[in-house]
């Protein structure tokens, strides 16, 4: 007769990631009797003597298999920070891990916030000279200010109280296609360079300018 299924310890899961035991960690973890939601979330958040997550544990130490493990099937929180309010992000940034980034930054990886030093991601890579890993988050950011501008215009169409009457049909119907055309490109826009990404946003913006002048203006007086 087997016996009941063990549960990885806090400290177990971090030894399988330091050993880079892939297989082992996942078969362990995938039993979910011995690991339902409740536990694995626990053991997500731990952290070890150091203060590191497990995700930053497999961040640090390169192990990208589990990185995405633990971002993809295991939710680990992306933006949880330690005790300097430094994040995965940070950490990948600091030791050259730019597919860790990657990987992160695709699961919703916060690459503005700041630690407790006031340092984003992409100054601590500049300051360890990781210009991998600053070629990437540079590329996040255009990527992010251009899909910002679009949300931008999307949410002022949708804003009746500024719009008042100030915007014809036809301009209406003309900035909502120009929001579609580019989420549609953004979408299928794997392999942009950072300068596309402002190129687009710079041509967004000189098109929605008259817009946003136009809204800016006063009403007209209604007439008596």
């Amino acid at each position: 007769e087997e016996g009941e299924p063990v549960q990885l310890t806090q400290h177990a899961l971090f030894d399988l990631i330091q050993r880079g035991s892939y297989r082992a960690m996942i078969d362990a973890l995938d039993n979910p009797i011995a690991h339902p939601p409740e536990v694995i979330a626990q053991l997500m958040s731990g952290r070890s003597e150091l203060g590191k997550s497990p995700l930053d544990t497999a961040v640090f130490m390169c192990r990208q298999e589990i990185v995405k493990d633990l971002v993809l099937n295991r939710g680990a929180d992306v933006n949880a920070t330690n005790a300097e309010g430094y994040t995965a992000m940070h950490l990948a940034a600091a030791w050259r891990n730019a597919e860790a980034l990657k990987i992160i930054y695709a699961q919703g990886g916060d690459i503005q916030r700041c630690s407790r030093f006031g340092e984003r991601p992409i100054e601590v890579a500049q300051r360890y000279g990781n210009s991998e890993c600053v070629d990437f988050l540079q590329w996040a950011e255009a990527r992010d200010a251009f899909a910002a501008a679009i949300r931008q215009m999307r949410e002022t169409l949708a804003d009746t109280e500024k719009l008042q009457g100030r915007l014809n049909k036809d301009e209406r119907k003309q900035a909502d296609l120009a929001c579609t055309e580019r989420e549609q490109w953004l979408q299928g826009a794997q392999d942009a360079t950072t300068q596309n990404f402002i190129a687009m946003r710079l041509e967004l913006e000189d098109q929605f300018a008259p817009i946003y002048i136009k809204l800016s203006e006063p009403l007209p007086e209604k007439t008596k």
